[in-house]
């Protein structure tokens, strides 16, 4: 025969309903109240019925006999539950415990093992689950991170992109010599200038020295004497930024 199992759900505020604190209230109510827990145990398996069977001279007796408890105990319990309405009497032989019927639980032996299997299948499908959304999280991550990645390479080729408004990059710097050609500084000479000269505005002096170099033809430098030339530049208007003085109209050597 399949076995069945019940169960009794008991509710979060069971020790805060009034009836119940009363009854704890009452000399001895620490024992009423395990005596009707026991008493909704006793009816699970009828649907929240007591019944009394004749083994006793009454119900009383017979409940007292079954739950293991002192008879006066019990008839205190059993008196006090029906003046609160949480037992009524159906028939002289049977007594309704009308809170416990819908706190009743039950299921067959089979119904458990299919609910345990259920609930293992769940569970299963669950750390499948979270593995894959971990899975597709470190690929989201990884995702993410090229995406920053590209995002910052934008960023330092459109560096000089501002709202409304384009920044060009400066035009080469280009000083013409006594030869008639130009000299083109390149990018690389003007970092290590601008490194070694932090106080100054090495592009500014860049400039004007090629405005010098244009009106002054016969002063401009020897392709092997120009970069001799820009460093002395830099150097005196060092100084004179140094010395607070203002900025002459300088003349330097021909090669």
């Amino acid at each position: 025969m399949a076995k069945k199992y019940y169960w009794l759900k008991l509710m979060g505020d069971f020790f805060t309903q009034p009836k119940i604190k009363k009854l704890r209230k009452i000399a001895g109510g620490d024992t009423y109240t395990i005596i009707y827990l026991k008493l909704q145990l006793l009816s699970l398996k009828n649907d929240g019925k007591l019944f009394f069977e004749g083994i006793e001279d009454n119900i009383i007796e017979e409940i007292a006999l079954t739950i293991d408890e002192d008879v006066d105990n019990v008839q205190v319990t059993f008196q006090y539950l029906l003046n609160q309405g949480l037992i009524e009497e159906v028939t002289q032989d049977e007594y309704l415990m009308t809170e416990t019927c819908e706190l009743i639980g039950s299921e067959s032996d089979s119904a458990k093992r299919v609910r345990k299997y259920r609930k293992n299948k769940a569970l299963e499908e669950k750390t499948l689950l979270c593995n894959s959304a971990v899975t597709n999280c470190n690929i989201e991550i990884e995702l993410e991170k090229d995406i920053e990645i590209e995002l910052e390479k934008d960023i330092d080729i459109d560096k000089r992109i501002v709202p409304n408004k384009i920044v060009e990059e400066p035009a080469p710097v280009k000083l013409l010599l006594k030869n008639g050609k130009e000299y083109t500084v390149d990018d690389q000479q003007i970092k290590e200038w601008i490194s070694i000269y932090s106080g100054i505005d090495v592009m500014q002096e860049l400039r004007i020295m090629a405005e010098w170099c244009k009106n002054n033809p016969k002063k401009r430098k020897t392709e092997s004497g120009i970069v001799r030339f820009i460093i002395n530049w830099l150097n005196r208007e060092k100084d004179r930024k140094r010395k607070g003085s203002t900025k002459e109209d300088w003349s330097f050597f021909d090669d």
